[in-house]
């Protein structure tokens, strides 16, 4: 017996001894904890609280990095992962993240030089490398045309110049050849903290109209079942994305026309003309960023417009909607038609998808880097199914949008008013 408690008590010294370093590592586990049960603000705090004390904590620092990433604070994870290369300049894991946020935050060289300070740590890299490709120290110039001729580059001379990224593999071991088939053929999705996917099933807080009537309501006159959200008026229909994104932007919506608008054709109640989109906008003027237009000019063309400037347009009839003028259309073609419009903005140069096909491209000298989204028409009804907005950084105001300096008295009504209206209310009921 005695030599039990003997070895009980020498367990409990050890247990004392080690108290204070199981207690001082307490926060980091929980930050750790947090973070992989996806509380991702509940481990920032901890983690933070922990580097009040251990500033220099190469791990916990990390830690935070990898999760202001995720809930969009790149700013801040950056510099986390700055002061992780300088504890530890070997890190190639925090290398690597490093340079990619800052890549998909558009800071090419500055990720350049994270790519080619770990390159010169590990010279057989292959993704070092890559990444060092991509973002040269010195960015090739765009070829240039006389002053006297003020038109945007060709698509001939931009394809000197293609952007390299935006990529997504796929790698995969014992699948049957119908699986192959379906992650190659469509059947594969991909997610990110920096897409946004809106399929409107929900209450679009995201969203501010501002212009027209915007809710759920029938698509077809012919047939009230078939209800989506959409906007209408006899002026302007515009709704904004309440968040602003800076960057590299791709915004993807499938859009399609209302039918059975009193104001339009009599006959076929469609006016098949001007669904848009607007991309680093101001959120209130459709004209204030780049507009993508898809059968403007009453459906004579299709463009791109920063404000009121054509910056390119194609009057090819594989992007224009179906006229009406000789012939009703195909009822397939147009009245059960959804379309795909995808607006991309990267760097100077700016692309307008249809359906997957390319329909127009620009290059703007100066460009727009920042701004909001909006779906708009025009004396018209846009029915909007979903609407996916890709973007390399957003951009978060530091003030709340209501700030209370006091709380405002409660006043009491006058004793006149109030009985009078009793006296009221009270005559018409009893009449």
């Amino acid at each position: 017996m005695r030599r039990t408690h003997g070895l009980w008590w020498l367990l409990g010294l050890g247990l004392l001894a080690l108290s204070p370093l199981l207690a001082e590592d307490s926060p980091l586990a929980a930050a750790r904890a947090a973070v992989n049960a996806g509380r991702l603000a509940d481990g920032d705090r901890l983690v933070s609280r922990w580097l009040e004390t251990n500033p220099d904590d190469a791990g916990a620092l990390y830690l935070r990095a990898r999760g202001r990433a995720q809930m969009g604070r790149e700013g801040e994870a950056a510099a986390d992962y700055r002061r992780v290369l300088a504890i530890k300049p070997d890190s190639s894991v925090s290398a690597k993240e490093l340079a990619q946020l800052l890549e998909r935050l558009g800071r090419r060289d500055e990720a350049g030089d994270v790519y080619r300070a770990w390159l010169r740590r590990e010279p057989a890299n292959a993704e070092a490398m890559a990444g060092a490709a991509r973002c040269p120290a010195t960015a090739p110039v765009a070829p240039t045309k006389p002053a006297d001729a003020a038109v945007p580059a060709t698509v001939a001379e931009l394809s000197d110049h293609a952007l390299v990224g935006a990529r997504v593999g796929v790698s995969a071991e014992g699948l049957d050849e119908s699986s192959l088939q379906m992650l190659t053929m469509g059947g594969a999705d991909v997610a990110s903290s920096h897409l946004l996917d809106y399929t409107f099933g929900s209450a679009p807080t995201d969203w501010q109209p501002a212009g027209g009537r915007w809710q759920v309501f029938s698509r077809f006159a012919c047939d009230p079942t078939w209800s989506f959200f959409g906007g209408w008026s006899t002026g302007l229909t515009c709704i904004w994305n309440k968040k602003r994104f800076a960057g590299d932007q791709v915004v993807e919506a499938y859009v399609s026309f209302k039918h059975g608008l009193p104001f339009n054709n009599a006959e076929w109640s469609y006016r098949p003309a001007d669904l848009c989109l607007t991309l680093c906008g101001d959120g209130k003027n459709p004209d204030s960023g780049y507009s993508f237009i898809y059968a403007g000019d009453e459906a004579s063309r299709t463009l791109i417009r920063r404000g009121q400037k054509v910056l390119g347009s194609t009057t090819n009839p594989d992007f224009l909607t179906p006229s009406y003028s000789d012939v009703k259309p195909d009822t397939d073609i147009f009245h059960r038609r959804w379309w795909r419009l995808e607006a991309h903005v990267r760097g100077n140069r700016l692309t307008f998808y249809i359906d997957g096909q390319k329909a127009v491209e620009a290059v703007d000298p100066a460009p727009l880097t920042a701004g909001q989204v909006a779906l708009w028409t025009v004396r018209n009804g846009m029915m909007v199914a979903r609407v996916r907005i890709a973007y390399a950084g957003e951009q978060r105001s530091t003030r709340p949008p209501v700030r209370i300096v006091a709380e405002p008295p409660i006043v009491a009504p006058a004793r006149g008013v109030a009985s009078g209206s009793a006296t009221a209310a009270a005559g018409e009921v009893g009449g």
